[in-house]
């Protein structure tokens, strides 16, 4: 995914509300936590700080009303493909 238009404009309208709603970075960090990934592997990957990540992730939450990974999971469940 290379931002969040892009994938919005692949899964939907009510995604798209979702997605647009982040930044480039958390819409990327969003799309790995729902694979699976964890914050150590996400930091490598995007070459940026562990604390990074959590705070990526921490904004994430805040601007979907998500509780945690799980609730994020089921947010975008679907959205942004498996693998």
């Amino acid at each position: 995914m290379r931002n969040a238009a892009e994938a919005a404009r692949r899964t939907g309208p009510a995604v798209e509300r979702v997605l647009t709603r982040l930044t480039r970075s958390q819409a990327r960090i969003a799309e790995l936590v729902c694979r699976g990934w964890t914050n150590p592997q996400i930091a490598k990957e995007l070459g940026m700080t562990i604390r990074t990540v959590e705070l990526h992730l921490t904004a994430t939450y805040r601007t979907l009303g998500a509780t945690g990974r799980a609730c994020l999971k089921g947010l975008l469940a679907g959205s942004l493909g498996k693998g």
